[in-house]
């Protein structure tokens, strides 16, 4: 490791000269300023929009600051030197909605401000020791409004390291950044020596909301069961399939454990399963076909001795969201207090369809709950029921479904989800259903709780789409930034004869 710099003897050095590290003409600070620009725009891609108040802690020669004025309505600059905010303030001297104040970030500073921008590029490697780290982060990060942006940028710990500053670099840093505020954009900027190797982060203060730490720093508890449940305690349970069989293969376990236990259980079948891939039969082949999926769920709910399950005979694929099918889930649901239902990263319509139909009747029934069920998707659960003991009972039920095993191994195919279900279980649990309860009381807080699977898809296909957007244009930026340097350079300026004189003979 390299010995302590010293920071005053350094930055009086670098005083001297007019640009001292270069930074409007090196490619790799060029390269760090279209990352940050690139993190404010897509933040507020809007064109034309402008920050209302924009933070820059530390100036240096106001290259960067110069970059960032045409965004923002307000800015407030801070250097700790006095000669750095002179620069910065000669070369910014047309605009005069700029506060400049010279501090160090250690102390206190646009004492009462709020910003929905803030800017904290290569300065907290400066500070001594992790207390006064951590109250910096927490201080700035208080200065920013909700729904407000910040970027922070830093050389990696080994450079800092071996430069010798008092400091740490981006890695830890970034720790106690994500405490406060979430990441929403990361980017490594390299340039062409060890030196050269920084980290970009953007993160947002959500509206209303001081996060204690980001979403990845959850416990493991909180995003997978840890442990696994018995029986999912109800005084009655309704269970709702999109087609003969799924009452079995996604909650088959749960109806056993529940008749054990003497709880009454309903089962409705949505609709007659007569649609069967790559073949368009005639009306009585679909109803021989309704007929002998419906036998097939008879002779599974003796297996599973729930008694006798209710066919609504709606069409295959053609279920349809709204206020008649939710009416007919509140008439099911009478004496019940939980309801079974597919989960919604289901691929099929009719499971989401019946899912959604599902959540909303609940949604609206004071003191039920309902727990929906995996089939072709494993979701997120919050709940791990243990089935070992039910799970012969189980895997018998599904056995009656001749017709569906004829045309593929479902029993295999469950047997293993319900396996897999097992992975963080300890013990002698051999197999598990995963469910995601949740009660009428939280549908009702958080309406949009069950679409998120959905839309968060459609969100990440999008955003990786301007991720490579984004990724385009900084190519595009900093090959215009090297052509720029080519521009202004001895060699351009000395060959232009020659290239006019070749321009003469092309003539």
């Amino acid at each position: 490791m390299a010995a302590t710099l010293n920071i005053a003897e350094h930055l009086s050095a670098e005083i001297a000269t007019d640009d001292p590290w270069k930074l409007s003409t090196n490619v790799f600070e060029l390269r760090r300023y279209a990352v940050m620009l690139d993190m404010m725009r897509a933040h507020n891609p809007t064109p034309g929009a402008k920050f209302e108040a924009c933070l820059e802690v530390g100036c240096a020669a106001g290259v960067f600051t110069a970059m960032l004025a045409p965004y923002c309505t307000s800015m407030h600059v801070i250097d700790v030197m006095p000669k750095f905010i002179e620069r910065a303030a000669a070369r910014l001297k047309h605009r005069s909605d700029i506060t400049w104040e010279v501090a160090s970030v250690m102390d206190a500073f646009a004492t009462g401000k709020k910003f929905d921008l803030i800017i904290v590029a290569e300065v907290l490697c400066y500070i001594p020791d992790a207390e006064t780290l951590r109250r910096t982060v927490e201080r700035i990060s208080s200065m920013l409004t909700p729904g407000g942006l910040l970027i922070f940028g830093g050389a990696i710990d080994a450079v800092t390291k071996r430069w010798g500053m008092p400091g740490v670099g981006a890695e830890p840093t970034m720790l106690e950044w994500e405490r406060v505020l979430r990441e929403t954009n990361r980017a490594a900027v390299q340039g062409a020596y060890w030196g050269e190797d920084t980290r970009i982060v953007s993160y947002v203060r959500e509206e209303g909301l001081a996060l204690t730490g980001a979403s990845f720093k959850t416990h493991e508890d909180e995003l997978l069961p840890h442990k696994a449940v018995s029986e999912i305690p109800a005084r009655a349970a309704l269970v709702l399939a999109p087609h003969p069989d799924d009452e079995v293969f996604g909650c088959g376990g749960a109806i056993a454990a529940h008749v054990a236990a003497k709880i009454p259980v309903r089962v409705v079948i949505a609709t007659g399963g007569s649609y069967k891939k790559g073949e368009m039969g005639s009306a009585v082949v679909e109803q021989t076909r309704v007929r002998v999926r419906e036998d097939e769920s008879r002779a599974a709910a003796k297996v599973l001795g729930y008694g006798e399950p209710i066919f609504w005979n709606f069409q295959d694929r053609a279920l349809a969201y709204g206020e008649p099918l939710i009416a007919k889930i509140l008439e099911a649901m009478n004496g019940v207090d939980l309801v079974y239902a597919p989960s919604l990263t289901e691929q099929h319509p009719d499971h989401r369809i019946l899912a959604m139909a599902a959540a909303e009747t609940v949604r609206r029934t004071p003191g039920a709950r309902i727990a929906f069920y995996e089939i072709g998707a494993p979701q997120r659960p919050n709940l791990l029921l243990d089935i070992s003991s039910v799970q012969s009972v189980k895997q018998a039920a599904i056995a009656c479904f001749h017709s569906q095993l004829a045309t593929q191994r479902y029993d295999e195919q469950i047997a293993a989800l319900n396996r897999y279900r097992t992975y963080t279980l300890t013990g002698n649990v051999t197999a598990a259903e995963a469910y995601l309860v949740l009660s009428s009381e939280a549908l009702n807080a958080d309406p949009m709780k069950l679409h998120r699977p959905e839309t968060e898809r459609y969100l990440a296909e999008a955003t990786f789409a301007q991720a490579e957007l984004h990724k385009m244009r900084y190519l595009l930026q900093e090959r215009e930034m090297e052509l720029a340097l080519v521009y202004k350079s001895t060699s351009w300026k000395i060959t232009a004869p020659m290239r006019m004189i070749m321009r003469l003979l092309r003539k």
